[in-house]
């Protein structure tokens, strides 16, 4: 996946000085999935970690923020942001329905997705040849959501994880998974699914954002 940082520019105070002040006094809640390597994850210690992880406190340092770290299931963390349980997620792919309950900054990285299946499954060349395959998807990730809006037809199964839709091709429960080809690849060999390749190494591309509930554009600026 290609990934670009973007350039973080400091806003120009907003409103009576006070109310800006007490606003960047606030600890931020940073919201995120628990198992999304490389991009944020939980590592062995307990910690959250990885490139969105490490972007924020990044954020944080520049903006004179207070951040803190809320690493959950990804379904469960959408809920959170709609119910104001988290401030902002700092890891959600854009795209144009998504946009109708949250607000997006620039994105901060492109994520590349792919089929992965079995080495021996036969090959598949694109996701409408899912058509009547089982198929394993994140739920409530970009590509359950695409497959959906698309009509592919494949028969979803859906998982709390990427690296449970990867287990269950590798056990041969289900014939294909679509995950983002960076967590897949990084998966693969920290959980040693050796019978696994990406069949298809980019499916879909999709721009990888900050996302605030709608109207947020205070805490969207500072980010």
């Amino acid at each position: 996946a290609l990934i670009t940082l973007c350039f973080l520019a400091v806003p120009s105070p907003v409103g009576p000085a006070g109310s800006a002040a007490a606003a960047q006094a606030r600890t931020v809640v940073v919201g995120g999935d628990r198992d999304y390597p490389p991009y944020e994850f939980i590592d062995r210690s307990g910690q959250p970690a990885g490139y969105n992880v490490d972007l924020t406190r990044a954020i944080a340092e520049v903006m004179g923020m207070k951040v803190e770290f809320r690493l959950g299931n990804w379904a469960e963390m959408r809920d959170a942001l709609q119910a104001g349980r988290v401030d902002v997620l700092q890891g959600m792919s854009y795209s144009p329905e998504r946009s109708g309950e949250v607000d997006f900054s620039v994105p901060h990285a492109v994520v590349n997705h792919a089929i992965f299946g079995r080495k021996d499954n036969p090959s598949v060349n694109s996701l409408e040849e899912l058509k009547g395959k089982t198929v394993a998807v994140h739920r409530g990730g970009i590509m359950h959501d695409y497959l959906l809006r698309q009509g592919v037809g494949a028969r979803l199964t859906l998982t709390d994880t990427p690296a449970d839709a990867l287990r269950l091709v590798a056990s041969g429960k289900v014939e294909y998974a679509v995950v983002a080809i960076v967590p897949g690849m990084y998966m693969i060999r920290e959980l040693k699914l050796t019978n696994l390749v990406p069949v298809v190494r980019n499916v879909a591309t999709q721009r990888y954002c900050y996302a605030v509930d709608k109207g947020n554009a205070e805490l969207l600026s500072r980010f």
